[in-house]
């Protein structure tokens, strides 16, 4: 599919010189005005051969983003827990998670704790069933860490 804008067609020419500007360190938006076509335009060519200009500014220190989110992968805190705690939203708490996830090494990732233990009697059938329950959740989350260890081995 042809860009065009006001019934002009972009050449090759035009999108090579334009992506090469803004590999160059120019902004897409001082090169679209430049060469006549909108920033949409020429950021769709640049992500067509790999150029991803987007710099996303938080508001939050990268300190905060990653205390927040090593502690929940660390500990089993809700993130409705930890939005309380930090006074910020389950949202963003699940945003912090997913930006630092990939940054964060093997051994960041501790061993899952195993259930606690139930003093009290046992309760009428569903005690038993939780327990299965939680124990199988328990055997995925050490397969998932034996898989993520041997992802991070070199």
């Amino acid at each position: 599919m042809a860009d065009r804008i006001s019934g002009r067609y972009a050449t090759p020419e035009t999108r090579e010189k334009a992506v090469e500007a803004v590999r160059g360190g120019r902004k897409i938006k001082e090169v679209a005005k430049e060469i006549g076509f909108s920033p949409t335009v020429v950021s769709r060519w640049c992500r067509a051969v790999g150029i991803q200009r987007r710099e996303t500014v938080s508001a939050y220190p990268i300190e905060l983003r990653t205390k927040v989110a090593k502690e929940y992968l660390q500990t089993q805190s809700t993130r409705e827990s930890l939005a309380k705690k930090y006074k910020l939203s389950p949202a963003t708490i699940s945003r912090f998670v997913a930006e630092h996830r990939a940054h964060l090494k093997a051994e960041d990732f501790p061993e899952p704790r195993p259930p606690p233990k139930h003093n009290a009697a046992p309760q009428k059938n569903g005690a038993a069933k939780s327990d299965a329950v939680e124990l199988a959740r328990l055997e995925v989350k050490k397969l998932q860490l034996e898989v993520f260890k041997k992802l991070m081995e070199p």
